[in-house]
């Protein structure tokens, strides 16, 4: 019995392989949403570094990898995971409803595949949820 480190659920028989790294050892379920959710974002556009504009940007958008190097290069990140790259520099503060204090908030990118991130705003620092009001 293995322990998907994805869904943290135990799981037999053979892994997939996380389409986020393209190493990591995965439940066949967690590969299979994976698969759906890439195959979702074939339909998608990507912006690139010359057509993404963060000020007109939506969550959920698509960018490349170099749109994502190109904002952690500008200084050190406040958090550099494939789950949630944030720009060191923070864009506001918002109240956090559960500790009621206000918290920085940071542009927010989390990796869905190969070389392909997606936008998730303004969030706390390590978490991918927008907290903008």
């Amino acid at each position: 019995m293995k322990i998907c480190p994805s869904c943290n659920k135990p799981y037999d028989g053979h892994p997939a392989i996380s389409r986020k790294d393209d190493r990591t050892r995965i439940c066949p379920d967690c590969g299979l949403r994976e698969a759906l959710e890439a195959y979702a974002n074939v339909f998608k556009v990507v912006y690139t570094e010359n057509t993404f504009d963060v000020e007109n940007a939506k969550i959920g958008d698509l960018v490349t990898q170099g749109v994502v190097e190109n904002f952690m290069n500008c200084m050190p990140p406040a958090s550099m995971r494939y789950d949630c790259a944030q720009l060191g520099e923070p864009y506001s503060h918002e109240r956090d409803p559960e500790t009621k204090k206000y918290r920085a908030t940071f542009l927010t990118f989390k990796c869905v595949g190969n070389k392909t991130w997606e936008y998730c705003g303004h969030c706390f620092r390590g978490e991918n949820k927008e907290r903008r009001s």
